[in-house]
């Protein structure tokens, strides 16, 4: 399912048919003989395509919106560094600087507004605003704007 979803899911929302699909139910049984038994993943996309995955897991887990928004946020950064220690990410993680414009609206976004309220908040329109996450995205090599967030606070563009 990580291959498919692009948002973080718990495990026993990754549908399949243990008749069909014999390897996962396997996975999952091995999984169960540890006790993770329950979990949620974060799918995370790269750039050439690659998909990677944080998973995290246990015997009980109930997670309510607001944890899994968190853990959704945790996971991008923990990957982000686990990248940057295995040689994996940018071989400087500084050569990408954002302009002042992109670093506002990042810094916005992490204090969690939405892009309209950015827009508001600076006197610019809500296009504008998208183009500058789009813009700093792209920099930063992240596919969404919390990837974007979360690269811009690993290299010190930006502060919460």
């Amino acid at each position: 399912m990580c291959l498919r979803a692009a948002d973080p899911f718990e495990w026993s929302e990754a549908p399949y048919d243990p008749k069909t699909s014999p390897r996962p139910k396997k996975v999952m049984d091995t999984a169960a003989e540890f006790g993770l038994k329950n979990g949620f993943a974060v799918p995370i996309y790269r750039a050439r395509g690659l998909v990677d995955t944080v998973t995290l897991g246990g015997d009980y887990t109930e997670l309510d919106p607001r944890a899994k928004r968190s853990i959704h946020l945790v996971a991008l950064y923990v990957h982000s560094k686990a990248l940057a220690l295995i040689g994996a990410g940018h071989s400087d993680p500084y050569r990408c600087i954002l302009s002042k414009g992109e670093r506002e609206v990042l810094a916005w976004t992490a204090a969690g507004n939405t892009s309209w309220e950015i827009s508001v908040i600076l006197g610019v329109s809500e296009v504008a605003i998208a183009k500058r996450i789009k813009m700093a995205s792209r920099k930063l090599g992240s596919v969404n704007k919390t990837q974007a967030v979360v690269e811009a606070i690993r290299t010190k563009q930006i502060s919460v």
